[in-house]
């Protein structure tokens, strides 16, 4: 995950054709719809490719969002849309992920999920101070199940029962 958190939206040309140049010095600001106008200036085939693969990138971003989402991951899903939405004006596709953050925001569930994570992070803080004394397995298998109970339910699960199983609790 942390590498499709990580790397570039785009991988733009790099100096491979001078005409891009601007389309280049776009992406490097992190303006793919800025890339993308420029881009479509330039009469070449890396040019082309270049418009494509933030046509693509843009055509993805709700599902990367959704399986951050569904990984337990709420915020850095929402983050993913409103970043994408801001970068990607005038992309073709930008209104289903400006849409898509639109929705969320609103969704009682996702809002919920949302104070959720916040109370992960407070557990997180928690467990990592039962490190080094006995018993602390059984602790943190307390403070997960804890949790689960009251998130099991939400798009919190799956990272509440990989922070149990990396607590050394199995069931």
């Amino acid at each position: 995950m942390w590498i499709a958190l990580g790397r570039p939206l785009v991988e733009g040309p790099r100096g491979a054709v001078p005409a891009l140049a601007k389309a280049e010095a776009r992406l490097a600001d992190g303006k793919h719809g800025a890339a993308y106008v420029e881009a479509g200036k330039v009469d070449h085939p890396s040019a082309a490719t270049l418009r494509a693969q933030i046509e693509l990138a843009v055509s993805g971003a709700v599902k990367r969002a959704e399986a951050l989402r569904d990984l337990g991951y709420p915020k850095r899903a929402l983050d993913l849309l409103v970043r994408h939405a801001a970068s990607c004006k005038g992309v073709p596709g930008v209104d289903a992920v400006n849409e898509a953050a639109r929705v969320w925001k609103r969704d009682p569930t996702f809002k919920a999920a949302l104070k959720g994570e916040t109370r992960i992070v407070k557990a997180e803080a928690q467990v990592a101070k039962l490190a080094g004394r006995s018993g602390t397995a059984a602790e943190a298998a307390a403070v997960w199940d804890a949790l689960l109970a009251n998130l099991g339910d939400s798009c919190l699960a799956a990272r509440l029962q990989a922070l149990r199983k990396g607590a050394g609790v199995q069931n």
